[in-house]
């Protein structure tokens, strides 16, 4: 039995209109859920509904902050689908950045209207519970059901709704993606030697079909994300700085795996293949009282960050661990080529 298998499973998301609900109502669709399209956007959901299998897609028209129109939604699924399996709550609003708000736009905190406020809570707050409190009578009754509340950690650092506006997963805000001009950037020089064995790889397929120009768009994003990345790095180093803490943290920078970047004619980590673009990651490691800078050669991997990590916090390493400390080789008390 595979827990994970959604086949058949009705399941309601809200906002299923909007620019991220339209993906999840396409993802589930595609793994064969029965997906109702719930939204005030009657139109749009209609037509995300007819471009998928209009048998096991329903468009309801739901405003998230009647509580009829939430009823209303429920039971039309129910009498559609004879159930209820699973509802992500995903209808948002943020009058702020919403395109029909242009004039909000450099609304702060201090002079946020109030309206604006509480129609937020409405619909982002008021909207889940109103929601939720529909569907869980009828899971209740099934004896199971699955609610999903949906938010986002961008809001962390001030929402920009142009990160949503590509159908592309790779987007990078302004200023970073006008930041490189694509017609500029060096390809790689591996980019045409292709084995055969991976010409079905994903990774392969997308550069076949989006051609030279698509690549340079995919580096262009790349290497904005980069930047991106970077300046923020740069944000922890100066605050650690401005309080006097950098010599006293461990400060560490690496990353789960690397990307093709067009090497080989492939793109992202999508591949069987086990090239140098995917497997080798950078690895920096800064604690002043404990080592000086320099390059090292010895051949690491992630197992052996957690005990790294470890002993220089003065932690004792459990024996089951896989990986190995390398403060001993960092501080010259072993050396590599042993």
């Amino acid at each position: 039995m595979n827990p994970f298998d959604i086949q058949d499973r009705v399941i309601i998301i809200t906002g299923g209109a909007g620019l991220i609900g339209k993906q999840y109502v396409k993802t589930l669709a595609q793994a064969g859920a029965c997906v109702v399209v719930s939204d005030v956007d009657d139109a749009e959901s209609q037509k995300i509904t007819e471009s998928l299998n209009p048998e096991n897609v329903l468009a309801l028209h739901t405003d998230v902050t009647d509580p009829e129109s939430v009823r209303h939604t429920v039971e039309e699924t129910v009498r559609h689908f004879g159930r209820v399996d699973g509802l992500v709550n995903n209808a948002a609003l943020d009058p702020k950045f919403d395109p029909d708000h242009a004039d909000q736009h450099t609304l702060t905190f201090e002079n946020y209207p109030l309206p604006l406020w509480q129609q937020e809570l409405n619909v982002n707050l008021t909207g889940m519970f109103l929601c939720a409190q529909a569907v869980a009578p009828h899971m209740l009754r099934q004896g199971r059901g699955t609610i999903v509340n949906v938010s986002s950690i961008y809001g962390l650092v001030g929402p920009d709704q142009r990160l949503y506006e590509k159908d592309d997963p790779n987007v990078v805000p302004s200023p970073y993606y006008e930041a490189f001009d694509p017609d500029k950037l060096k390809l790689p020089a591996n980019r045409h030697v292709r084995e055969q064995r991976f010409e079905k790889n994903w990774s392969r397929e997308i550069i076949t079909g989006l051609g030279e120009p698509g690549l340079r768009e995919f580096l262009r994003i790349y290497y904005g994300m980069v930047k991106l990345i970077d300046d923020q790095v740069g944000r922890i180093l100066k605050t650690l700085d401005q309080i006097g803490k950098t010599d006293d943290t461990v400060i560490v920078f690496t990353a789960d795996h690397g990307d093709m970047m067009g090497g080989h004619g492939m793109v992202w980590k999508s591949t069987t293949a086990f090239y140098e673009e995917v497997v080798r990651v950078p690895l920096l490691i800064r604690y002043p009282r404990k080592f000086k800078p320099h390059v090292s050669e010895l051949a690491v991997d992630s197992t052996d960050f957690m005990p790294t990590l470890l002993e220089l916090t003065g932690h004792p390493i459990p024996q089951q661990v896989q990986g190995q400390s390398l403060v001993p080789f960092l501080t010259g008390r072993r050396n590599i080529s042993k």
